[in-house]
């Protein structure tokens, strides 16, 4: 009875540490998010009228694993959590440096030829060559002054520059963060934004000391967190099958919900989506629902990667598509960009994926070429 237990334990694609139905939701809201960006191309019609706040789950999804993170690490040793904060945040801009770097060139090599080539002298030129250095280094969000070179690099930057002050104080803090602090704070955020703007659209201008972006970012990050206390507390239950298909039936129709909505509401429907994001994620990093295994595959994992690939590429697609101003309709122009956005997703994996062989495996020689061996 052991040894046909082991058997079985063994044909699990993915170890059960792997959620798949992150990953399978990461890649629904990518493909959200590209297509509520190609209906920008023409005439403003869209199938996703309020397709950005997608990007309301992915800045959840992130703050559910910056508490994954930080509770995983021993208590902060005295006089070091300025270093491990770097530390942190230098960890998330390496594991998505390749991909940016690839999305980042092929989008100033597309904006120089499109854009740069019809401004008036040599002058301003440089200027706006010169303001896309913030957008360069991921500072959109800031405040300062910038030329839009890579426009999908805001969320990224929103979310960083908040984990900066958010990640300290969840470590020094973390059970009065995680259980007080973080939800209090998104709900009294989400109150502000609701009652002061009516939505979340970006405006890129300070609000209090920071920009609105940046708020937004807090909020969806907090939620992550108290997303992540729930969640712990839903993996310590037994449910039966029964509460099991329920919890499935919820975590499936808040999502579906979310685009629903996306479909038929207006911009200051996204307070309702943070509810529904936060049942849904709550759900699925359980992994309590019927369906919690159901994407534990190879495949749904090898998604993750091409998601921002999809997510850091399609920009530059999207800047070829309006140079081109084809006479399409809606659905064609779609389909044409969402096609040109996966092909050059996938070329960005395999050319990053070869570079990367290339370093790994000529790391030492590359190394002495610029770096000078101590005596």
């Amino acid at each position: 009875m052991k040894q046909a237990t082991n058997n079985h334990a063994t044909t699990k694609p993915i170890t059960s540490r792997y959620n798949g139905g992150l990953d399978f939701w990461k890649l629904v809201f990518t493909f959200v998010i590209v297509t509520y960006h190609g209906g920008q191309i023409g005439n403003g019609k869209n199938i996703f009228t309020i397709g950005a706040t997608a990007v309301e789950f992915f800045f959840m999804l992130s703050g559910y694993f910056m508490a994954v993170s930080a509770v995983k690490k021993p208590p902060v040793t005295p006089g070091t959590l300025g270093k491990e904060t770097a530390g942190f945040i230098w960890h998330k801009i390496k594991s998505i440096l390749p991909y940016y770097l690839f999305g980042y060139i092929i989008s100033l090599v597309i904006y120089i030829y499109t854009d740069l080539r019809d401004v008036s002298g040599l002058g301003e030129a440089v200027k706006k060559l010169s303001l896309s250095i913030p957008n360069f280094f991921l500072l959109s969000t800031s405040g300062l002054e910038e030329t839009t070179v890579l426009g999908m690099t805001w969320y990224i930057s929103a979310m960083l520059l908040a984990m900066c002050f958010l990640y300290p104080l969840l470590r020094k803090y973390k059970d009065m963060y995680l259980h007080v602090i973080a939800p209090l704070s998104a709900i009294l955020l989400a109150g502000y934004m609701c009652q002061k703007f009516g939505n979340f659209k970006l405006t890129y201008e300070l609000d209090i000391f920071v920009t609105k972006e940046i708020l937004r970012a807090v909020v969806g990050i907090n939620l992550g967190c108290t997303i992540y206390v729930v969640s712990e507390k839903l993996k310590k239950v037994s449910f039966t099958n029964v509460s099991r298909v329920l919890l499935a039936v919820v975590e499936w129709g808040c999502y579906l919900w979310v685009l629903l909505g996306m479909h038929f509401m207006a911009a200051d429907y996204v307070f309702v989506e943070l509810f529904l994001y936060f049942f849904a994620l709550t759900i699925t990093t359980s992994k309590q629902s019927i369906l919690g295994h159901v994407f534990d595959h190879g495949f749904i994992k090898a998604t993750n990667r091409f998601s921002l690939a999809l997510y850091l590429c399609h920009s530059a697609c999207r800047r070829v598509i309006r140079y081109l101003n084809p006479a399409w309709g809606y659905y064609q122009t779609i389909g044409v960009f969402v096609l040109f956005a996966v092909a050059t997703a996938i070329v960005c994996m395999i050319v990053v994926g070869l570079i990367q062989a290339f370093l790994k495996k000529h790391e030492v020689g590359i190394k002495k070429v610029f770096i000078r061996e101590s005596v």
